[in-house]
């Protein structure tokens, strides 16, 4: 982070953190890129992406790292579009596809964003695995668990996702949890203090 500064520095005045972030308009940001990702793996089944803001106008932006809180939508979106569009496919591939809700919700304070999706669940069983590095759920064959079966590709595969957006999470003093109400759906919630506030 401090070499990042330093570097950034010499490119704009400001560094690489953004006084005036806009939470929802990094959210819309990573939503757009992990469906154009997704699309080339299943097209006609990505779901869209609504994000929404509640709270008051005046704390709906604050002082965060943005590439920061890129990286750690992108992957949680990543693992949420590609479940959902998996989903879709093994079901109902001509029922419309279910959206991926983004609720922002911030104070003075601290950001908390929670996503959900309706791509299944995780077995309970494999829960604790999607936090160890090198481990995937990436499906190698229709509707089947197995984190060897198939190659990596920008979409999932690599097993560092999950465990790095927490790393990322924890480091800025902020957590992200991830809880799966298999089948129905899952929400994932990234929280995320405003610097200098304990």
């Amino acid at each position: 982070m401090l070499n990042s500064q330093y570097l950034s520095l010499f490119q704009q005045s400001t560094g690489i953190a953004d006084p005036h972030c806009d939470p929802c308009a990094i959210a819309r940001k990573a939503a757009r890129f992990a469906r154009k990702i997704a699309s080339e793996e299943f097209p006609g089944s990505i779901p869209e992406v609504d994000v929404t803001f509640h709270g008051k106008a005046d704390a709906r932006t604050l002082p965060l790292v943005p590439s920061y809180l890129m990286y750690i939508l992108m992957e949680l979106l990543k693992n949420s579009v590609r479940a959902v569009a998996e989903q879709h496919q093994l079901g109902s591939p001509q029922a419309p596809v279910p959206p991926i809700v983004i609720r922002v919700a911030s104070d003075e304070s601290q950001v908390v964003m929670d996503i959900f999706d309706r791509g299944g669940g995780i077995p309970f069983p494999l829960q604790q695995k999607v936090w160890s590095y090198m481990y995937s759920t990436r499906r190698g064959t229709r509707g089947a668990v197995d984190s060897e079966a198939s190659e990596a590709t920008p979409l999932a595969g690599f097993g560092v996702g999950l465990p790095l957006s927490r790393l990322y999470a924890e480091y800025i003093g902020g957590s992200l949890q991830l809880v799966s109400m298999c089948p129905v759906q899952t929400v994932r919630t990234a929280c995320v203090p405003v610097p200098g506030e304990v």
